[in-house]
Parts: C-alpha cells; structure tokens; sequence
C-alpha cells in the first residue's frame, strides 16, 4: 500500500512527501514532516535489514525494535546512512519513526538471503 500526500498548511501533524509499506519494504521520502509514522514488518530469522537514513534538515528519530522490543537500531539519520540490521529470531518487528520539521529518506528493504525482497 502507498500514498502519496501533498499538504499546503500544516498545523501539529503533517507530512508532505511519498510513503510506501509493502510486505518486506518501506519507503518514507519526505520533503517536510512533522509527526510520527508507525509499521510492523514480519521477518524470518537470518535475514537482514537494509536501512538507508538520511535527515537533511530538522529532526527524524527512528527506531528498529525485535517482537520482544528489544531496541535494534536507534538513531537520527546523521552521520552514517547505509547500514544493514541482521535479524536473529523470526518475528514481527516494529519501525517507528518522530520527525519535526524535517526533510529526508527512510529506505528499509528486507534482504532474504542474498535476495533482495519487494512485496
């Protein structure tokens, strides 16, 4: 499922920019976001995450955490912005991502294997 959103005023919540959630990926191209964005991913174990992150202006806050909420990844999307996550346990794994007045990109891609997978 994807939408895209185009707001000209804001007020408390607001995303302008191009979200997709699909079994195995997720991609939050934002151009201006405040709020919060939320998703829960099944993944099997041995599998790994492939995380690209990127805040180019303000703030985005973005958590990666286990079905037993064990914090995986935490963090701001500065500094390093590729990065693989391995998942140790099959589960149901939560994202969670607080932006504030924010541009930027959260690209998260499950890799099976050595194949990449796209819904």
């Amino acid at each position: 499922m994807g939408f895209t959103v185009f707001l000209t005023a804001c007020s408390r919540n607001c995303f302008v920019g191009n979200r997709v959630a699909e079994e195995g990926f997720y991609r939050l191209d934002v151009d201006y976001m405040t709020g919060t964005d939320r998703l829960t991913m099944e993944i099997q174990a041995n599998n790994t995450l492939s995380v690209q992150f990127e805040t180019v202006k303000g703030s985005i806050y973005m958590e990666i955490k286990d079905q037993n909420e064990n914090t995986l990844y935490a963090g701001n999307g500065k500094g390093v912005t590729e990065f693989s996550v391995n998942i140790s346990e099959s589960g149901t794994y939560s994202i969670y991502v607080e932006a504030h007045h924010a541009k930027g990109t959260v690209h998260i891609q499950q890799v099976v294997g050595k194949k990449v997978h796209r819904g």
